[in-house]
């Protein structure tokens, strides 16, 4: 959803460039209810199941259960982190759900709104909320004056690799005004 927010900043003028990850809005309706219904199945899990699903969390195949969905190498994600991101979504489910209940009406429209704004949109091929094959190329086709780049990652791509994600908004940041666009794919999600 942050992804989804920066480029609508952008629209607004709030920002005079706006760098997305995995962005929502590129969605059909039955993916948006995809993306919806996975977000909720850990937010809302029963109190009752939540030790069961924190000791889940310690172990790597755990984690490739329960985030493999968000993150492409969940073996990366640490530990504490896990538990963590488990502990703020229960607490945080009622909020989170009310959220999620908002951007359900809500599609990227309108791209030429951003035309002459800096924008750059990097997707985690890896990606298995916001299907990187699906999604990516209509964000490509809505903004193709913006910067595109194709990471080795998951949806949440900064565990995945830190390195690829510093050095897209490198790119982005260096990138002279005027030239939003670069062929910036590579499969071993390095930016280039």
């Amino acid at each position: 959803m942050g992804g989804a927010i920066a480029l609508e900043l952008a629209r607004r003028r709030a920002v005079r460039s706006a760098t997305a990850f995995s962005p929502a809005g590129f969605w059909t309706p039955v993916e948006l209810r995809f993306a919806q219904m996975s977000l909720r199945v850990l937010a809302n899990t029963p109190v009752a199941l939540r030790p069961a699903v924190t000791a889940l969390a310690r172990r790597p195949a755990g984690r490739r259960l329960l985030f493999g969905q968000l993150f492409g190498y969940p073996d990366r994600l640490p530990v504490e982190e896990a538990v963590s991101g488990l502990k703020d979504a229960w607490a945080a489910a009622p909020a989170f759900n009310g959220v999620l209940d908002a951007f359900g009406e809500y599609a990227f429209g309108d791209p030429e709104e951003l035309r002459g704004t800096a924008v750059a949109i990097g997707w985690g091929k890896l990606d298995r909320l916001l299907i990187y094959r699906l999604q990516a190329p209509r964000a490509r086709a809505m903004l193709p004056w913006a910067m595109h780049a194709t990471l080795g990652a998951g949806h949440v791509p900064f565990f995945d690799d830190p390195p690829a994600v510093a050095e897209f908004i490198r790119a982005r940041a260096s990138s002279a005004p005027g030239t939003h666009r670069a062929g910036l794919t590579r499969a071993d999600g390095r930016v280039s």
